[in-house]
């Protein structure tokens, strides 16, 4: 099978198109980067049609590239390309009639009222929504549904990993922790996926993935405090002290976002992160497990393999 990847350089994308060669099919990547994992690298925007086009004839599109941060200095940029990206790749599927995955996020959950254990259906409604980021990719799930209404969409939490990834929040908090430039974090919670385990995940919902079905791509779920000690003793180092009640967080993120705003400089914290992090929820993968046999590693392996793609050697 042909398959288009955009985001094929990125994170995620790179080990996509990795198992997408050692399953037997010819990965071609579109990013605005060339990646070394694919068998054919397209350096484009998701946004110009024409490098699609480059893309030829596919059999399937996974639609991974984005724009990841919580934060932008234009919040327009957000939909620009999240939205924007994903109507071109879903019009290019539709074109070939190529089976189309979008990977979405599991900040499109992230909202009021919600259950103490999420599902795939537990969506809040558009308005209550965290931000621009996941304001963008719910906005993308709606828009791909008209388009194509068999698409799969995949939501994976917070990655972490090897091979690359460094400027991605969860792998830029997870080196300030190894090189203790993590004063302190704040009260709450964070679900921290292994990129690998995401990419199998996403290979494996676009060979068996229900039409028109969503999956939830989580990992674990556990408090930013013990994250931080998980880590910060991997590496050798102390764990951040301070922990921040989440009406601090969020004040601290408000300055933050209004100094980045005038400065251009993105802030170590955003307010649609602590409104995420506060969330006395957690995100179930039961659905993915059944259904695609997806699985998660421990957790010490991910936090181990990440440090040593940062640089860091974990402690025996």
């Amino acid at each position: 099978m042909r398959v288009l990847v955009t985001g094929g350089a990125g994170f995620l994308g790179q080990h996509v198109c990795r198992l997408l060669g050692e399953g037997g099919h010819e990965a071609v990547s579109l990013d605005l980067k060339p990646s070394l994992a694919a068998s054919l690298s397209i350096e484009g925007s998701v946004l110009d049609e024409a490098s699609f086009e480059a893309a030829g004839k596919v059999d399937a599109v996974i639609h991974a590239a984005a724009l990841t941060h919580l934060w932008r200095r234009d919040v327009r940029d957000f939909r620009r390309v999240n939205l924007g990206g994903t109507v071109q790749a879903a019009r290019h599927a539709a074109r070939h009639d190529a089976r189309f995955v979008y990977v979405s996020s599991y900040t499109v959950h992230g909202g009021k009222g919600l259950p103490p254990v999420v599902a795939e259906d537990d969506l809040p409604r558009p308005g209550t929504l965290f931000g621009p980021y996941a304001q963008s990719k719910r906005a993308a799930e709606t828009a791909l549904r008209e388009l194509l209404p068999k698409a799969v969409v995949v939501r994976p939490s917070a990655l972490i990993g090897p091979g690359g990834g460094a400027e991605t929040p969860p792998m830029r908090m997870l080196g300030a922790i190894a090189r203790g430039e993590l004063p302190g974090t704040m009260k709450g919670r964070i679900d921290v996926a292994d990129v690998r385990d995401v990419a199998a995940g996403v290979v494996s919902a676009l060979l068996k993935g229900g039409e028109a079905r969503d999956y939830l791509l989580t990992g674990h779920d556990l408090t930013l405090a013990a994250f931080s000690q998980k880590v910060a003793k991997a590496a050798g180092q102390k764990p951040p002290k301070i922990l921040a009640p989440p009406a601090a967080a969020l004040m601290a993120a408000h300055v933050e976002e209004l100094i980045g705003k005038l400065t251009g400089r993105e802030p170590q914290a955003v307010t649609a992160g602590v409104r995420m992090a506060a969330l006395s929820s957690c995100f179930s993968p039961a659905r993915a497990e059944a259904e695609l046999g997806y699985r998660r590693r421990p957790l010490g392996e991910s936090i181990t393999d990440a440090l040593a793609s940062l640089g860091h050697s974990a402690e025996a």
